[in-house]
């Protein structure tokens, strides 16, 4: 039990607070429009408490993974030993900073700045002791204390916080909606307060404070300077965080289903109580609701471009639609909500990232004339069938119990969709009230305008799905779905869009547009998930043992589906890039690629030793792209040797966790020739090598932020090292996980 271990606790603080340190960044550069290294230390001081929080969290709420309580207590000492030591780390780090900022920088420090980032370390450290030495009888509530505060701390004011940065270095005044989620806190620290008593009292706070925005920018009343703009872009944020928790919510619901008896979901109509799963559900469905019909609205008055609620609307009805129909039932037990959750959050996080690079107000075509008087009477006749239909499940049920009517309305899953309909024509009536305070051409006019155009999108897609209820056609929905998350996971959605943006990002950079960024990173694109499908189909037997979740296993899929996928990608791959390809260099770089994951099968059956390095080798073609087309200099070439080296390793640690599938189906891998120990060696000492060869790239960009970016990179590797080789192997799979960020900091250091 000694420090290695405890070291090994801290560096699970600080893989959790890599997402509140995200959501910090992401809203720091969006009001900044760039990074300035003075700013620092400033935003050092609550990522440091971010790390102590996350490892009281983690000690307060025990990963599953630890199931005999003996365990659980070991992992308990281990995490307080770490915790106790922890907070020495920080001072140091902290004074660090300060030290930084008054003698390196030469800056004087900023009061206002330090008040208020004072007040987020004191929040952090407060919460965090609090579920540390909080005993009270039974678990803390699940959804209070694991789900709704640790969301808001970490997302909702990591990002408050950076979006206000600006106005925080001359005033206090921002900190003021910062006491409507204390007050929200207080009010949860009740301890006679029931759940429900807690969301009725949550959702009036933020409803009242909804009704106090509204009237503030519609002109009705006046509120002090600021005081508007700053409640505004605080209730943003909290929408931001109640979005992100759903996905969490996912996996928590998924996990109590797996522990309660088969029961009906509709218990209750037999006055047998709900299950806690099905409460789950609907509460996850709800939130998401909310959070479809919140975000457009204050969007408007949030700073950020229209690239970021286009992206929003498109992942968050998809997830809606996901959870309508699989949150619930065996779907609950048998789907892998864990990483579907992963997926699902990982997306969100790289679309509120994203969303720095591009600010643009206008790439988007709108209807004007439906954000008019005529196109919301047009928008009224949609909506006024499926809240008719929903105000006659009610009366019926209100007729049969009264005091359960609203809980059996909700249990049939239509009515959210009318519910939403109903929320999205408010919303463009309150948008039709508040266009005229703004000027037209002003980027909060052309906002209110697109999030008009947002709500008529969903209002379109809630009657599609009262259409589809009332020709009795959600039983194929939920095929539709089942075949949908098949394709998710044939297509490596995460892993594709990184290989896409190894070129569309550093073209956007680059100064070429939009549409010819897209056009050019397409193939590459194409090629990956008909490599990825054409992989699934010839490694079906194998993937049945080593990933059953895969979609032929799971028989999400059918073979032949997959490989009708697979050579419907590469044909669109190969047309795609004949059509981007501007001269003889892109030719030969589009072709190698294509051709590489085509006959990567080849290689896996008669040269399975070198099919890593094929691997690597096309992964790095992407980069190769960026860097020979886009004028970078000469130096910047390292990165693609570099990026192929670091997927060499990561390539040899997978064939590691597959050697029982590997051997049944007779391939020959690294592993089994030197050892899984000799091997881990190899993988890891290439992906360090790999962080070597970006240090004169890194001194080539000259920049703060790429430096910071090899910081991270290098200290996720020093994590994960260690973690490979902890409790006998137990984190393998999660290292191979993690492995994808040092990745994507590295495509980063092309717009760095």
């Amino acid at each position: 039990m000694g420090a290695n271990q405890i070291w090994i606790y801290m560096a699970r603080g600080v893989l959790y607070a890599l997402t509140s340190t995200c959501a910090l960044l992401a809203g720091y550069v969006v009001q900044k429009g760039g990074f300035d290294v003075v700013d620092v230390p400033y935003l050092a001081l609550p990522v440091i408490a971010s790390v102590y929080f996350f490892m009281c969290y983690a000690s307060r709420f025990h990963s599953l993974e630890f199931r005999d309580s003996g365990e659980q207590n070991t992992h308990a000492l281990l995490q307080n030993a770490a915790i106790a030591f922890f907070p020495f780390v920080a001072l140091l780090l902290i004074v660090i900073s300060l030290l930084l900022l008054r003698y390196v920088f030469v800056r004087p420090i900023s009061p206002t700045l330090l008040i208020a980032f004072g007040l987020y370390v004191a929040m952090y450290v407060y919460y965090g002791r609090f579920l540390l030495h909080h005993f009270a009888p039974g678990e803390l509530p699940i959804v209070r204390h694991r789900l709704f505060w640790p969301v808001i701390l970490s997302i909702g004011m990591g990002l408050y916080y950076g979006l206000a940065f600006s106005m925080l270095t001359t005033s206090v005044v921002p900190l003021l909606p910062v006491g409507l989620i204390l007050v929200v806190y207080i009010v949860s620290k009740a301890t006679a307060l029931r759940m429900r008593l807690f969301s009725l009292a949550t959702l009036a706070i933020f409803v009242s404070s909804t009704t106090l925005v509204i009237l503030g920018h519609s002109g009705r009343i006046r509120l002090p300077d600021g005081i508007n703009d700053h409640l505004s872009l605080m209730l943003f944020c909290l929408t931001v965080s109640a979005y992100f928790a759903v996905f969490e919510t996912w996996k928590i619901t998924s996990d109590i289903a797996k522990t309660e008896p088969a029961r009906s979901a509709n218990q209750s109509t037999a006055g047998l109580p709900m299950p806690k799963s099905t409460r789950y559900s609907v509460a996850a469905l709800a939130t998401l609701m909310v959070s479809v019909w919140a975000m457009p609205l204050f969007f408007v008055f949030s700073g950020y471009g229209s690239y970021f609620l286009i992206g929003f609307v498109v992942h968050a009805f998809a997830a809606f639609v996901l959870w309508y129909l699989c949150g619930r039932g065996p779907k609950l037990i048998s789907y892998r909500w864990g990483a579907i959750k992963v997926v699902a959050a990982m997306l969100f996080l790289l679309l509120v990232v994203l969303a720095t690079v591009f600010p643009a107000q206008r790439p988007f075509p709108i209807i004007k004339w439906l954000v008019t008087e005529g196109g919301l009477s047009l928008l009224f006749v949609a909506i006024f069938p499926m809240v008719g239909k929903f105000l006659l499940d009610l009366r019926r049920e209100r007729k049969r119990d009264k005091s359960m009517a609203f809980r059996r309305v909700l249990l049939r899953r239509a009515n959210f969709t009318r519910v939403l309909s109903l929320l999205c024509w408010i919303a463009c009536f309150v948008l039709l009230t508040i266009l005229p305070e703004y000027g037209n051409g002003t980027p909060e006019y052309y906002n209110a305008e697109l999030a008009f155009n947002a709500y008529a999108a969903c209002i379109f897609l809630c009657l599609v799905v009262e259409m589809l209820d009332f020709l009795k056609m959600t039983p194929g929905m939920a095929i539709i779905s089942k075949f949908l998350v098949g394709l998710l996971y044939l297509t490596r959605i995460v892993t594709s869009c990184l290989i896409g943006l190894c070129v569309f990002l550093p073209s956007i950079v680059r100064g070429v547009g939009v549409r010819a960024s897209l056009v050019s990173a397409i193939p590459f694109v194409l090629a990956a998930i008909g490599g990825f499908a054409l992989n699934d189909y010839f490694d079906a037997s194998k993937d049945a043992l080593n990933k059953p979740y895969r979609a032929i296993p799971s028989k999400r899929l059918t073979p032949g589906t997959v490989f009708f996928v697979s050579l419907v990608s590469l044909s669109f791959s190969v047309i795609c890039a004949v059509y981007a390809s501007r001269d003889r260099a892109q030719v030969v770089l589009y072709a190698v690629a294509i051709l590489g994951v085509g006959f990567y099968n080849v290689f896996v059956k008669y040269l399975s030793l070198s099919k890593t390095v094929l691997t690597s080798a096309v992964s790095s073609l992407p980069l190769f792209f960026a860097v020979l087309t886009l004028g970078y200099p000469k130096v910047y070439l390292l990165l693609p040797v570099a990026a192929g080296l670091f997927v060499l390793g990561r390539e040899w640690l997978m064939d590691i966790r597959d050697i029982s599938g590997d051997s049944k189906a007779d391939i020959v891998t690294i592993p089994m020739r030197l050892g899984p120990k000799q091997t881990a060696r190899f993988g890891f000492a290439f992906q360090f090598l790999s962080v070597a060869l970006l240090f004169p790239v890194a001194a080539s960009a000259n920049s703060t932020f790429g430096y910071l970016l090899l910081l991270s990179i290098s200290l996720s590797l020093i994590v994960f090292y260690p973690l490979w080789h902890y409790g006998s192997g137990k984190y393998q799979r999660r290292v191979i996980q993690g492995l994808w960020l040092p990745m994507l900091l590295g495509i980063m250091l092309l717009i760095a």
